[in-house]
Parts: structure tokens; C-alpha cells; sequence
């Protein structure tokens, strides 16, 4: 017979559920959130609409910022009565946030694409990039949207730092101009390169949000904890207290020794140490035991992080190599040390290029004469 919840009578979740549904909102996230919703709440006294870009590694809490800042704005189903400056009238419900996630191998019609579906445009599928933008613009009026958040935005750019598709980062630009409306990318580091070849997007993305992983500090002699490693060892108290199986009492994280080997595994990473921990819970149903133990996160390392192994050349904290030592940092996953330059390719150009190169001409020749 299965467990019930006593408060709610419905079969209560399992360790595995409860722990994957667990989230703990830290100092850094709390930060960024607050900081969020107070730039959204005075983006309408400004003429200019800002745009902000959300960076940190994968595991940070970034799809869980999005999913409380959605919470905060959410839909609201009630068919809106718009009349359009076109002259047509549309009945939609309010959106003033929506979020879509930016595709592997993305494209600027793609990307228009997944926004107006999210708006519930039905004509979503069809038409070119302008139609597409004249769309959005009127269906993001009529949903009342405010604001437009796009997940994994380093997608738009290679590995090496060099931005795919031009065309994807000036759709954003146009967005932003012709709507008023506030873009949040969110991605890892590499996403800041998205901006680099165009003053003007910069200029609109200047204000990067960074989601900072822990960090353990150093000692400086005198004996006293760091205040960033506390705030490390509070995390793993707080996801003790509600672990759905115990820790052994040898696996004590108040205690710094201890808390090293879950640093050194998680880098500092909310989402890495979850990672660990859920493994950890897995192994001890398995081996049918009532608390997770040194032996159990030994192997718990092992199954989960193999490939971080031979990447990174980590040893288990809880295995014979291990000597206290810190992890090493996180950068190549998500930042570019040296970004490569290539030209851009060259190929027929956009209606949109020869439009302006016309239109330069025009002016030469009307200032000659």
C-alpha cells in the first residue's frame, strides 16, 4: 500500500520525485531575481525599452529564473477585445511575458516563428521574415506583451565565439525598436558574443545579468569561515533537512572537510550538486538502504560524473586520489578565452542590404548634385 500525504490524502511522491522537484532559492538566484522584476516594473518610464542578457553555466537555476519570472507575469485567459491600426479587430488573451527557446541551428524565421506561436497566432507557420515581424508586432499588441524572454540565446553562436546568423541578432534589434517591448535572453557565457558586430544591438543588450556559481574563498589565516563558504555550507544544510533519505552521520556537511568533497563535485553549481545527490538517492534504493553514505556517494560520483573524469581530469572526493584540493573552474563549457574572428561569408545579399545600398546611393548622388 502506497504512503499518503497526511495533509493532502494523495499518494505522497517518491524520494527520487521529491528530491527532482526540489529547489533551493540561494542568495545569487534571489538576487537576480529581485533585480529582474525591478528593472520589468519601471520598463515603461523610459523611452527606450531595455534588454538584458542572463548568463551562467548550465545547472545554474537559469530555466527556474525564467519559470518564476513567468509566475510573476503570467497569461491570463480572458479574450481581449484589441481594434488595430490596421482596422481589424482581434480577440486574444493578455501575455505580458512569453518565453520560447531558441532551436539548435537556429534561424531569424524560426525564432519569429516560435514567438508567434506562443502569442497563438494561428498563422504561426507561414510567411517571410517580414510578414513574420509585422505578425508578431501586431499580436504581441494585442496580448498586451511586455516582455519577450528567449532560452538557450548561445545557440546563435559557435563555439569559438563567432555569431551564426547575423540575421537572427537583428531581428531581436527590430523587435525591440518596432514593439517597445523588453527582450531577456537567457544562455551560457558565449551569448554576449551575439552583439559584437553591431553597435547598435550592443547598445540595446549593454546590461549582462550573470548568474555566478558558488564560490568556496580562501582562507586568509585568521580562522574565520568565508562568508561565500558559509553561504556553500547553508545550501547543503538546507538540502539535508530535506532530503527524502538521511546522510550517514559520517557524511556531516556542516562540517568544512566535508563540504569540500560536495564543492569540489558541484564546482560550485546548484544544479551539479543535485545532479550527485539524485544519483546518490537512486544507488541507496537499490541497495534497499534507510541513509546515503560515504561508500554510496562514492559510487554516485562515479556513474554520474565518468565523462567529467576524462574531460576535466577530476578525481572522487570520496576515492583514494583525493587530496582537498579545489575544482577546476568551469570556464571552457560555457565561455570563449579567445574568441576567433572570420569574416563574415559572403553570398547574395538580403533585399534588406540592397534596400540601403540604394538607399546610400540615392543620398551620394543627391549630395554631388
Amino acid at each position: 500500500m502506497s504512503q499518503e500525504d497526511a495533509v493532502t490524502g494523495q499518494p505522497a511522491p517518491s524520494p527520487l520525485k521529491q528530491l527532482d522537484g526540489l529547489f533551493i532559492e540561494h542568495p545569487a538566484f534571489m538576487d537576480t531575481l529581485s533585480y529582474i522584476l525591478f528593472e520589468l516594473s519601471v520598463q515603461d518610464e523610459l523611452a527606450e525599452p531595455p534588454c538584458y542578457y542572463v548568463t551562467g553555466p548550465t545547472g545554474i537555476g537559469k530555466s527556474t529564473l525564467i519559470a518564476s519570472l513567468l509566475e510573476h507575469y503570467p497569461r491570463i485567459v480572458d479574450d481581449v477585445r484589441t481594434d488595430m491600426p490596421d482596422g481589424t479587430v482581434r480577440i486574444s488573451d493578455r501575455v505580458p511575458m512569453v518565453s520560447t527557446t531558441m532551436r539548435p541551428q537556429p534561424t531569424a524565421n524560426g525564432l519569429l516563428r516560435s514567438m508567434l506561436k506562443e502569442l497563438g497566432d494561428k498563422g504561426w507557420k507561414s510567411g517571410d521574415r517580414e510578414e513574420l515581424q509585422n505578425r508578431l508586432t501586431l499580436q504581441a499588441q494585442a496580448c498586451r506583451t511586455r516582455t519577450i524572454i528567449v532560452d538557450e540565446a548561445q545557440r546563435a553562436v559557435d563555439r569559438d565565439g563567432v555569431l551564426r546568423r547575423y540575421d537572427i541578432a537583428e531581428v531581436l534589434r527590430d523587435i525591440n525598436e518596432s514593439t517597445g517591448i523588453t527582450i531577456i535572453l537567457f544562455g551560457m557565457g558565449r551569448t554576449r558574443h551575439l552583439f559584437d558586430h553591431d553597435s547598435q544591438i550592443w547598445r540595446r543588450f549593454e546590461d549582462e545579468i550573470v548568474v555566478p556559481p558558488f564560490e568556496w574563498g580562501e582562507d586568509d589565516g585568521s580562522g574565520a569561515v568565508p562568508e561565500c563558504r558559509q553561504c556553500f555550507i547553508s545550501l547543503l544544510v538546507t538540502y539535508r533537512d530535506q532530503m527524502p533519505l538521511p546522510f550517514a552521520a559520517s557524511v556531516d556537511v556542516e562540517d568544512p572537510e566535508v563540504a569540500l568533497r560536495f564543492f569540489y563535485v558541484s564546482r560550485g553549481v546548484v544544479g551539479l550538486l543535485k545532479k550527485l545527490l539524485l544519483r546518490a538517492v537512486k544507488i541507496a534504493l537499490r541497495m534497499q538502504s534507510a541513509e546515503i553514505t560515504e561508500a554510496i556517494l562514492n559510487e554516485a560520483f562515479d556513474r554520474a560524473f565518468h565523462k567529467d573524469v576524462k574531460a576535466e581530469s577530476l578525481v572522487n572526493p570520496w576515492g583514494p586520489l583525493w587530496n582537498r584540493q579545489l575544482p577546476v573552474p568551469l570556464v571552457h563549457r560555457d565561455e570563449i578565452a579567445k574568441p576567433k574572428k572570420r569574416p563574415r561569408k559572403s553570398g547574395p545579399r538580403s533585399n534588406r542590404s540592397r534596400k540601403s545600398d540604394r538607399r546610400a546611393e540615392v543620398l551620394q548622388a543627391l549630395t554631388l548634385g
